[in-house]
């Protein structure tokens, strides 16, 4: 791999079992460290298991994934988990604990930290995101935002040096999506923020990947990109709000 590239998809190729069509075909980008890349496209397009892909919860049917010098295959799973967080789209899929101290101190004790590091870390990361109020509390209890926050928080506590978001502003108000956007821009990680939120990609992610159909159409800088309406138009995106007066 180049000197330099934190992540990279080299010819990545990935069809679920019994399925007629490719979910990912042929994909190829890479990333630097302290990049934000938004990786763009409609619903359907392979965003997620674009995300799952490069996390190992699948693995590639062709081509390769390599944090670093690192290929994602299954005898490297564990060396990958510490390098890489994957904060789903929802986060019913992430919380299963009695309490939300409970679900932030899960991933430090599945990688045997000591408990009075694990204790730290929670407290940390709960003042960070505004959760030390809500530490003894069930998430079903929450609101849909503060669940956000959480399963956030329960990816970032374990530290990774690349943080992948699949849609992370769906469901959420004007309001905590501008707030969820003021701490995702002030995080160190490199960023693959996986989306349909135009607007979002403008505000947090200089560099874009066009996916549609499993396919990358087009790359690079997102202020160039995201205003071409009819790049967007044939991968079934409209222009961001902002550029329509509605947003």
């Amino acid at each position: 791999m180049a000197e330099g590239i934190h992540l990279a998809a080299e010819g990545v190729v990935f069809r679920y079992p019994h399925a007629e069509r490719l979910a990912i075909d042929g994909v190829s980008f890479a990333v630097e460290p302290g990049e934000r890349l938004a990786i763009v496209g409609p619903n359907g397009a392979g965003k997620s298991t674009l995300l799952q892909l490069l996390d190992g919860l699948e693995f590639p049917t062709a081509g390769e994934i390599r944090i670093g010098n690192t290929r994602v295959t299954p005898s490297a799973l564990r060396q990958i988990r510490g390098r890489v967080g994957l904060v789903f789209q929802s986060p019913d899929d992430q919380l299963f604990c009695p309490t939300v101290a409970d679900d932030l101190r899960f991933g430090p004790q599945q990688f045997g930290w000591p408990r009075a590091e694990v204790e730290a870390a929670v407290e940390e990361i709960a003042a960070q995101f505004e959760l030390t109020d809500l530490l003894p509390q069930s998430p079903l209890q929450l609101s849909q935002g503060e669940r956000q926050r959480v399963a956030l928080a329960t990816t970032l506590i374990l530290r990774p040096e690349i943080l992948l978001l699949d849609e992370p502003t769906a469901s959420l108000d004007p309001r905590r999506r501008r707030r969820l956007i003021e701490l995702l821009g002030g995080l160190e990680q490199t960023l693959i923020v996986a989306t349909h939120d135009l607007d979002l990609a403008l505000d947090l992610c200089p560099r874009c990947v066009i996916l549609s159909g499993g396919r990358v159409i087009a790359e690079g800088e997102s202020a160039r990109l995201l205003i071409d309406r009819a790049l967007l138009e044939g991968s079934d995106l409209e222009l961001p709000l902002r550029l329509q007066g509605r947003g």
